[in-house]
């Protein structure tokens, strides 16, 4: 399932693993939202040098399996390498998993990805818009949808009640024992996609270019 995809980070997986549990064991939609709006919230906020345990659960990895001068593309993980070469010259031998997380600032994303103790110690933002935008949101979007839920309602910042309010936009959802057999067939449907996706996921990476 898209729950043990290498691509994504461990946050997105136990926010989706959480919300299918919310969904399809206790048939409650709303308390789904509430949840996931509170990760969000929380990574929109977050602190480097105070949260290390978000930091911790944002960290992707990528193995380094050959020479860096012999990828032809750029590729995240060896930004990283390239950078801790820089500032102690060591490179990690091939075979080891690089961690990684991106941080904030312009340009392509494999260019801001960073050593996580360096982003802890130093308190480089991270790049919250990625984490929320291509990490947690489309997973748990794309189960929430089957009950009218949309990614605009779920990207909430509580510092910023005002260009998010929940009551505005919180979607009129019944609370039920269990979804509907339409719905819950839909989810399952949805399930079943996300895992033939994960068998494409080997193959080809979020991270291959």
């Amino acid at each position: 399932m898209e729950t043990v995809r290498r691509d994504w980070c461990e946050l997105t997986s136990v926010t989706l693993n959480k919300v299918l549990e919310l969904v399809l064991i206790e048939g409650n939609v709303d308390q789904a939202v509430n949840y996931v709006r509170e990760v969000v919230s929380k990574v929109r906020n977050l602190d480097p040098a105070k949260d290390s345990d978000i930091i911790e659960s944002l960290v992707l990895t990528r193995t380094l399996t050959k020479k860096t001068e012999s990828y032809k593309n750029k590729q995240p993980h060896l930004t990283v390498v390239e950078n801790l070469k820089k500032r102690t010259g060591v490179v990690p031998s091939i075979g080891t998993r690089i961690p990684f997380v991106i941080i904030a600032g312009k340009g392509l994303f494999v260019d801001r990805a960073e050593d996580p103790d360096y982003v802890r110690e130093n308190n480089i933002p991270i790049d919250v818009d990625y984490y929320v935008k291509k990490q947690i949101l489309p997973p748990v979007e794309r189960i929430l949808e089957v009950f009218g839920v949309k990614m605009s309602s779920l990207d909430f910042d509580s510092k910023q009640k005002g260009l998010f309010d929940f009551e505005a936009k919180k979607p009129e959802v019944k609370k039920q024992e269990k979804p509907s057999s339409e719905k819950e067939s839909k989810v399952k449907a949805q399930e079943q996609n996300l895992c033939k996706e994960n068998g494409h996921a080997a193959q080809s990476s979020l991270f291959d270019f």
